[in-house]
């Protein structure tokens, strides 16, 4: 997925829907971790997930 920001998104084990606040962010090294940080609005929460993982609600 490219260019995320501001879309909605869904991560596996969340029954809420979260929104794109920042998309690429590199964690570690070797090989390093390609991560969005999503913003859940229900319980205030902004969390890192693997870009693999995430799944773009339309």
């Amino acid at each position: 997925m490219t260019d995320l920001t501001p879309h909605q998104v869904r991560v596996p084990d969340r029954d809420d829907i979260g929104q794109v606040i920042q998309a690429g962010k590199n964690l570690g090294t070797n090989p390093a971790i390609y991560c969005y940080v999503i913003y859940f609005e229900e319980t205030g929460e902004c969390c890192f997930y693997d870009s693999r993982r995430v799944t773009r609600v339309d």
